[in-house]
Formats: C-alpha cells, sequence, structure tokens
C-alpha cells in the first residue's frame, strides 16, 4: 500500500533534508522516499486561475504567482489602500 503523508510531514522531510548534509538522493534513500516526491513537495505552491479587477476594471492576473508572494502582495496591497 501505497503511504501518504500529511501536508505537517511533507514540510518536515524537507525541512530535515536542508538541515542534512545529505545528497537529495541518498536523504531520499533513507527516508524511503523518491526523489520526485521529494522535489514536488519542496516545489511552492502556486495560485491558478486567480485574478482581481480593481475598481477602474483592470484586471490582474495572478497566475504562476506563489502563495508567499501573493501573501505579501495583499499585504502590501492593504498598507496602501
Amino acid at each position: 500500500m501505497r503511504q501518504v503523508y500529511t501536508k505537517s510531514q511533507q514540510r518536515k522531510f524537507v525541512e530535515d533534508y536542508e538541515n542534512s548534509s545529505l545528497s537529495v538522493r541518498d536523504y531520499c534513500q533513507s527516508r524511503n522516499i523518491s526523489t520526485c516526491l521529494y522535489y514536488h513537495w519542496k516545489k511552492p505552491a502556486q495560485v491558478s486561475g486567480l485574478s482581481i479587477t480593481l475598481p477602474n476594471r483592470i484586471r490582474i492576473g495572478l497566475d504562476g504567482m506563489s502563495m508567499e508572494d501573493l501573501s505579501r502582495l495583499l499585504v502590501s496591497m492593504g498598507r496602501h489602500a
């Protein structure tokens, strides 16, 4: 049966690797996970199909933006509102 990992467990794997001195390959082998799976977990979440329409009807597409960048953008917009 395939192992399913929670988001918390996935973040822990990534953090543990970053604090190790192992190569990704060696780290993944030692934890019995595939390198593809590790890189999938490491890849930042991205926005898909989201846009903002401003009061002047200018539409800003946000596809491909990381969630972290989107968060920073919204906080910055809030400061300037």
